[in-house]
């Protein structure tokens, strides 16, 4: 009894260390092919730890904002990366440990990648505290979100359809082991009372965990979108992007450039594909201007090790380069390769689930017996829709939008490109990515919502529209099974292939139209 008391007084004492910790995939057991440098260690009985040397320095807000070196201020950061290991099966299992800014001294393409979510998805009660995911729905956008209190994945408007879940932070089932919280993303974090002779208990029982797959039964949509670590598939699919890069009639991938992380933009000036002081600023990132940024020789022959070894640089307002991330990590892509669909997202490659793919692109149909006429390419959207309502005294052009004073903000709906005479509302749009076909299909949504449900709306609309059009909209309250919803656009393509994404979210904008009663149309322009 009294022992007892004195290791509970011992362990009340200990204070906790947060550990944030990486699974080493199996083929790798030396060190030397773990960690960068391995000439400063420190030697354990269960590991070794490699370290960087510390060094002060001032920080730069010294002499940019006081003009004064001030002596007492410094800066030093330590960093450190233990490598251990365990026994599972009589097989040796590897772990990184880092403190600090240890995770910097890992190699490149050693960890398990989502080995920490799916650990804490398996480990954590069903309600979570945080989540950080990738939206797709308007092009690409992370986001970080918190409650108040512990919440399901619903109640933080997870789109389990248009999210990637990138990390998670919960409550584990047993706190005595994992501490009061956990946090997963490639490594998982938690906080406890263990020290370097201790903890290899936890990380065996965290790798139990991981290969149990108990996500699954709570979270089974998570594998909606699994982690590609097949280095031959990573490579097919890398030849495909380069080949779609130098060729861009070739209709298998669809890419684009965008920051792979979320930045304080108040705090960036802007961006810069070289270091150079004189470099040409941007105040975004895209294919154009990356590429002209290119010698004459790289842009005729641009290789996977070229877009690796690019970088962009984020510039704050002290013109400060504050972050930097190569071209590769900035590329984002969607790959049909073999029959199945991948994503490429922030340098990590993913592939959808097949049984998932085949029922999103299952509901994903061109309408061909509803025609518009040829679009003249050089033309933009709103001399378009002025043509065909020229040409055809069936369409009227709505140019402008609608006002809308109920709606925050006072700004303009737009009802509707065209108004056919027979209650067809057309929205149109040239192709683009997702963001822009996002825009499209909720415009068609607000438009169709504040037909049924706002009079004033209505009344706004019907002053809009000529003598012939009038009972396309009445004040009164419509019936949404007399008006189909087109939604059309422009493509030089033969076929209208939309973004992956983009198709669900038509999908589901579709499926909220037709709760409505309303009538949905998708249909191609053919771009001449």
């Amino acid at each position: 009894m009294r022992l007892w008391l004195i290791l509970r007084a011992i362990n009340n004492v200990m204070k906790n260390q947060k550990l944030s910790i990486y699974l080493i995939k199996d083929n790798i057991t030396d060190h030397s092919d773990v960690v960068k440098d391995v000439s400063t260690n420190e030697i354990f009985d269960n590991g070794v730890l490699y370290y960087k040397k510390s060094f002060s320095k001032k920080p730069a807000w010294t002499d940019n904002f006081f003009n004064k070196n001030i002596e007492d201020l410094k800066n030093s950061t330590a960093s450190g990366l233990y490598i251990t290991k365990t026994k599972y099966n009589s097989k040796d299992i590897y772990f990184g440990l880092s403190f600090g800014h240890g995770w910097q001294m890992f190699k490149d393409g050693v960890i398990v990648e989502q080995f920490g979510i799916k650990t804490a998805l398996s480990v954590i009660k069903s309600e979570v505290k945080k989540i950080e995911k990738k939206n797709f729905k308007n092009g690409l956008k992370d986001v970080s979100e918190q409650l108040g209190r512990i919440g399901t994945v619903a109640d933080f408007g997870f789109d389990i359809e248009q999210d990637i879940m990138r990390a998670v932070v919960g409550e584990p089932e047993d706190q005595e082991l994992y501490g009061k919280n956990v946090i997963g993303k490639d490594a998982i974090s938690i906080s406890i009372k263990r020290n370097v002779d201790e903890v290899n208990d936890v990380l065996l029982e965290l790798y139990k965990a991981y290969i149990s797959n108990k996500y699954k039964e709570r979270f089974d949509w998570f594998d909606n979108f699994s982690a590609v670590n097949d280095k031959k598939v990573v490579t097919d699919l890398d030849n495909k992007i380069v080949s779609k890069i130098n060729d861009d009639s070739k209709t298998d991938v669809i890419c684009w450039l965008a920051i792979p992380e979320v930045i304080e933009w108040e705090n960036t000036k802007c961006f810069k594909y070289s270091a150079r002081n004189n470099a040409t600023e941007y105040q975004d990132i895209i294919f154009d201007d990356f590429k002209d940024s290119l010698t004459d020789d790289e842009k005729t022959n641009i290789t996977v090790d070229l877009l690796k070894s690019k970088k962009v640089q984020q510039v704050d307002t002290n013109d400060q380069f504050i972050k930097e991330w190569s071209i590769y990590k900035c590329l984002y892509a969607e790959i049909d390769s073999n029959s199945e669909k991948y994503l490429l997202v922030a340098g990590k490659y993913y592939k959808v689930d097949a049984t998932y793919k085949n029922k999103i692109e299952s509901e994903y149909r061109v309408d061909a017996t509803f025609a518009l006429p040829d679009w003249d390419k050089n033309d933009h959207e709103n001399i378009y829709n002025n043509k065909v309502a020229t040409n055809d005294t069936a369409y009227q052009c709505l140019d402008g939008g609608v006002s809308q004073t109920n709606l925050i903000g006072k700004g303009k709906i737009e009802f509707a490109d065209l108004v056919r005479s027979d209650k067809h509302l057309v929205h149109v749009k040239k192709y683009g990515a997702s963001a822009v076909l996002s825009h499209l299909f909720s415009q068609g949504l607000v438009s169709a919502d504040l037909l049924l449900t706002d009079k004033s709306f209505r009344k706004e609309v019907n002053s809009k529209l000529i003598n012939s059009h009038k009972s396309v909209v009445l004040e009164s309250d419509p019936n949404p099974s007399e008006y189909t919803i087109v939604y059309a656009i422009g493509t030089s393509k033969d076929d209208l292939k939309l973004p992956f994404f983009s198709i669900i979210n038509y999908r589901n904008i579709k499926k909220q139209l037709s709760l409505y009663h309303y009538n949905v149309l998708l249909v191609k322009i053919s771009q001449i």
